[in-house]
């Protein structure tokens, strides 16, 4: 069961990176005022690989412990917000091609990144124990020194 939890792991964080990627074409596109044709077919692979990661996501979030089945989902929603700042983008530049701005898109792209990493932390933690993730120290000043968003993440999947 181990051994299937981390391939759906790894399989979804494969759809997560692959839709990113994508997103990231789309909004790189629209943003240097590409060609309608060529927008239009970033945003059919775009919208191919948000239909992957839905299909990906499911096993995690059905199979998964409820730790690492709550930061799929985050992760997902976080996409999502992600996903939703993309169409808008891409739906404005269709009516209107002009040199458009993605800076929210920036913003909802830093927060789905920020989800990734909790979602790692997490599955890393259940998939390999605590041990894996965090270096041994005898000095609680090591502990400190890691990041906030480390620590949080490291916490939530406990």
């Amino acid at each position: 069961m181990a051994t299937i939890r981390r391939q759906s792991y790894a399989e979804y964080l494969s759809a997560v990176d692959a839709f990113a990627d994508r997103a990231r074409a789309v909004v790189g596109a629209v943003e240097n005022g590409a060609p309608l044709a060529e927008c239009e077919a970033a945003f059919r692979g775009y919208a191919a690989d948000w239909e992957q990661l839905q299909r990906s996501c499911s096993p995690v979030v059905i199979a998964g412990p409820s730790n690492v089945a709550e930061r799929a989902a985050d992760l997902r929603g976080q996409l999502g917000h992600m996903a939703d700042e993309c169409d808008r983008l891409y739906k404005a530049y269709m009516q209107n091609p002009t040199h458009m701005q993605a800076a929210r898109f920036l913003h909802a792209q830093q927060a789905a990144r920020d989800a990734r990493s909790a979602f790692i932390a997490a599955a890393q933690a259940h998939a390999y124990g605590r041990a894996a993730l965090v270096p041994r120290a005898s000095s609680s000043s090591v502990s400190r020194r890691l990041p906030l968003w480390w620590r949080t993440a490291q916490r939530r999947a406990g």
